[in-house]
């Protein structure tokens, strides 16, 4: 999984801007069969302003 700053750096409901030691709270209690849309869901829980940034997310998943 790929993604830019925009994911983490919102406007936190305790104040301050996320930063990357956030990402971990955004994916927990995500499935590992979560689709991205599923972790913008997490991620804009996270935020007082909603997103003010640019959002990418890429995923990649290979099954044998």
């Amino acid at each position: 999984t790929l993604y830019t700053d925009g994911l983490f750096e919102v406007r936190r409901i305790e104040g301050r801007v996320g930063g990357i030691d956030d990402v971990a709270d955004v994916f927990e209690g995500i499935d590992g069969d979560a689709g991205v849309d599923d972790v913008l869901e997490a991620a804009g829980r996270a935020s007082t302003e909603g997103w003010r940034d640019d959002v990418a997310i890429g995923r990649l998943s290979v099954q044998r």
